[in-house]
């Protein structure tokens, strides 16, 4: 009898803890620009993705820490990244009539508002198909507009990348409790691989009063110009490049040797 009474009370308490969606989280290229609170993009361009902001439409109340900043790569399945790549963060509460305060960024952890492990650093593999948030396994309802297929037929239309997959990187910043209109400037001193994706996803709450802020495609930010740091497709071109150079700098070296001889 107590057996059962504990399994009514556990799942009492399960349906009382309930999460909603409540608001957009804009991604926008930068603080200054004329898009960094949005702009009808579908996706919204972000040149090379050297400054990528987070802009918090509306909303009540501030966001949990920390707050997710989503990256996917079209065709690439390894870790770009053994280290975060950003150079700083930045939060701006209102955006733009507020101080910016520095914020920090770290590669995001498994659990963490129900993300799944990591296969290497910020890396979780790669997605060929349904939506960024549900295989992240992030919790609550999410908009599911952020898809392999919208990400792909962007990139070709745009971009005329033909993506067989797309790899996903998580990155958690953290800093002033977010507000609405608030504000969140990153910096990637490299850029970003063309045609690279950028969402974001934060919570605010918890348990029955838990409220989920996402990213729909139609906010959603998108690399469109060729960026300092090479694309996954050319990485492997670079390295066999080099060992073509190095094998002829020894050939090279090994004919003087035999010729002074």
């Amino acid at each position: 009898m107590r057996r059962v009474i504990n399994l009514l009370l556990v799942v009492l308490v399960a349906g009382l803890c309930t999460a909603r969606a409540d608001s957009n989280l804009h991604i926008g290229p930068g603080v200054g620009t004329s898009c960094a609170k949005g702009c009808a993009g579908e996706p919204n361009l972000l040149g090379t993705g050297s400054d990528v902001d987070a802009f918090l439409t509306s909303g009540s109340g501030s966001l949990n820490q920390p707050l997710f900043l989503i990256l996917g790569v079209p065709n690439d399945t390894t870790n770009l990244f053994t280290a975060p790549p950003m150079s700083g963060v930045d939060y701006y509460n209102p955006y733009p009539s507020g101080k910016p305060a520095p914020g920090s960024f770290a590669f995001a952890k498994a659990g963490t508002y129900g993300l799944k492990g990591a296969v290497a650093d910020a890396f979780f593999g790669d997605m060929t198909k349904g939506s960024i948030y549900s295989f992240l396994d992030l919790e609550g309802p999410t908009n599911n507009s952020n898809s392999f297929k919208n990400w792909a037929a962007a990139d070709f239309g745009i971009d005329g990348i033909t993506a067989a997959d797309f790899g996903i990187y998580v990155f958690a910043l953290s800093g002033e409790d977010l507000e609405g209109k608030g504000l969140v400037d990153i910096l990637f001193p490299g850029g970003l691989p063309l045609g690279t994706f950028a969402v974001a996803y934060g919570q605010s709450g918890s348990c029955k009063h838990l409220k989920i802020y996402d990213t729909p495609f139609t906010e959603s930010g998108m690399t469109d110009a060729t960026s300092a740091v090479p694309e996954p497709g050319s990485l492997l071109l670079l390295g066999s490049g080099l060992l073509l150079v190095g094998f002829l700098l020894r050939r090279r070296e090994l004919l003087q040797q035999a010729r002074s001889k």
